[in-house]
Protein backbone atom coordinates (compact mmCIF):
# COMPACT_ATOMS: atom_id res chain seq x y z
CA UNK A 1 0.00 0.00 0.00
CA UNK A 2 2.95 2.76 0.71
CA UNK A 3 4.12 1.49 -2.59
CA UNK A 4 1.29 3.23 -3.85
CA UNK A 5 0.75 6.62 -1.82
CA UNK A 6 4.43 7.81 -2.70
CA UNK A 7 4.29 8.29 -6.33
CA UNK A 8 0.78 9.37 -5.58
CA UNK A 9 2.26 11.75 -3.18
CA UNK A 10 4.98 12.97 -5.34
CA UNK A 11 2.48 14.02 -8.59
CA UNK A 12 -0.43 15.76 -5.60
CA UNK A 13 3.00 17.61 -4.83
CA UNK A 14 4.25 18.82 -8.30
CA UNK A 15 0.70 19.49 -9.30
CA UNK A 16 0.33 21.86 -6.85
CA UNK A 17 3.81 23.35 -7.20
CA UNK A 18 2.73 23.42 -11.35
CA UNK A 19 -0.67 25.85 -9.88
CA UNK A 20 1.86 28.16 -8.00
CA UNK A 21 5.08 28.43 -10.66
CA UNK A 22 3.60 31.60 -11.99
CA UNK A 23 2.59 33.73 -9.40
CA UNK A 24 4.53 35.25 -6.70
CA UNK A 25 7.63 35.88 -8.34
CA UNK A 26 10.67 37.34 -7.44
CA UNK A 27 10.58 40.49 -8.50
CA UNK A 28 14.00 41.40 -9.37
CA UNK A 29 14.71 45.60 -9.13
CA UNK A 30 14.11 48.31 -6.89
CA UNK A 31 10.31 49.38 -5.59
CA UNK A 32 9.92 50.63 -9.24
CA UNK A 33 9.91 46.97 -10.44
CA UNK A 34 7.84 45.65 -8.04
CA UNK A 35 5.30 48.44 -8.69
CA UNK A 36 5.63 47.70 -12.46
CA UNK A 37 5.58 43.94 -11.39
CA UNK A 38 2.00 44.23 -9.71
CA UNK A 39 0.39 46.86 -11.99
CA UNK A 40 1.89 43.68 -15.07
CA UNK A 41 -0.19 41.18 -12.81
CA UNK A 42 -3.22 43.29 -12.71
CA UNK A 43 -3.87 44.29 -16.00
CA UNK A 44 -2.95 40.80 -17.03
CA UNK A 45 -5.84 39.40 -14.86
CA UNK A 46 -7.96 42.20 -16.42
CA UNK A 47 -7.13 40.96 -19.74
CA UNK A 48 -7.68 37.09 -19.12
CA UNK A 49 -10.83 37.60 -17.45
CA UNK A 50 -11.77 40.04 -20.67
CA UNK A 51 -11.00 36.81 -22.77
CA UNK A 52 -12.43 34.08 -20.61
CA UNK A 53 -16.11 36.09 -20.64
CA UNK A 54 -15.86 37.21 -23.85
CA UNK A 55 -19.63 36.55 -26.03
CA UNK A 56 -21.18 37.91 -29.44
CA UNK A 57 -21.77 41.38 -28.93
CA UNK A 58 -18.83 42.15 -26.35
CA UNK A 59 -16.75 44.70 -26.39
CA UNK A 60 -13.11 43.66 -27.58
CA UNK A 61 -10.28 42.86 -25.48
CA UNK A 62 -8.08 44.84 -27.13
CA UNK A 63 -7.55 48.09 -25.00
CA UNK A 64 -6.78 45.78 -22.01
CA UNK A 65 -3.90 43.39 -24.01
CA UNK A 66 -2.47 46.67 -25.20
CA UNK A 67 -2.14 47.79 -21.18
CA UNK A 68 -0.88 44.67 -20.41
CA UNK A 69 1.93 44.74 -22.90
CA UNK A 70 2.66 48.26 -21.97
CA UNK A 71 2.95 47.29 -18.12
CA UNK A 72 4.78 44.12 -19.37
CA UNK A 73 7.41 46.60 -21.32
CA UNK A 74 7.79 48.56 -18.26
CA UNK A 75 8.68 46.19 -16.33
CA UNK A 76 11.43 43.93 -18.21
CA UNK A 77 12.86 47.49 -19.01
CA UNK A 78 12.95 48.05 -15.00
CA UNK A 79 14.40 44.69 -14.50
CA UNK A 80 17.34 44.97 -16.97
Amino acid sequence: MNALKTPLLILLCLAALQGCSHRNRTVIGGPDAEEAAIRMEESEQEYNDCIATRHVGAQSCDSLEALYKKDKAEYEAQTR
